[in-house]
């Protein structure tokens, strides 16, 4: 079951969706809880970019979702992470309602491992001006397994599997392996999301 941390907002809220598993999931679970999010897809410019628009508009018109899309033409060459975030989060400051993002636990660990080899502690937290992260205390594989059992359609962005990005590396090069040294690491991580979101 999707558990929610906080409370999903009252009245126009946004949902952040990129057609992946984790919010296609997300957006079932809301429509399942007869809630009526304002879609909201950015597209990064990138190969992938057009093919999620065209599933998500599609979906959308299907559903009978309020749909708003934003794009950029910038094709950055390097700290494309970074950029491609801060892009995205930009888009999200000219609405003047929640926004809600589908970040989960996995997210949260990667986060919080990334930070800790650049000499810091952080974690995902659940707000982030009009941002808020309802769904980080589930682990991925619910997620998957909700569009599974349900049906749900999602599309995969191949370059998720690859690891020239440092969080991609992080994912699926150091994240096993940090699980094999400390099978409860995602428990202390969520822990810590508890902590410092008092939730």
């Amino acid at each position: 079951m999707i558990k929610v941390l906080g409370d999903i907002p009252k009245g126009e809220f946004g949902l952040a969706c990129s057609g992946g598993v984790d919010s296609m999931a997300i957006l079932d679970f809301l429509i399942n809880g007869r809630y009526n999010p304002h879609v909201l897809y950015f597209n990064h410019n990138t190969e992938h970019g057009d093919e999620a628009e065209e599933f998500i508009t599609n979906y959308c018109k299907e559903k009978g979702l309020k749909l708003t899309i934003g794009r950029t033409d910038l094709k950055p060459t390097s700290n494309k992470e970074k950029i491609w975030s801060d892009l995205r989060y930009e888009f999200f400051t000219k609405f003047d309602f929640p926004i809600m993002t589908c970040h989960h636990l996995d997210d949260v660990v990667e986060t919080y491992i990334f930070s800790m080899l650049r000499g810091f502690q952080s974690v995902i937290p659940y707000r982030r001006e009009n941002v808020i992260r309802p769904f980080l205390l589930n682990e991925k594989s619910e997620f998957e397994n909700w569009c599974k059992r349900k049906n749900v359609p999602f599309i995969q962005d191949e370059s998720n599997f690859s690891v020239d990005h440092s969080r991609n590396r992080i994912r699926h090069k150091i994240v096993p392996e940090a699980l094999i040294v400390n099978p409860g690491l995602k428990t202390v991580v969520k822990k810590i999301v508890k902590k410092q979101n008092n939730k």
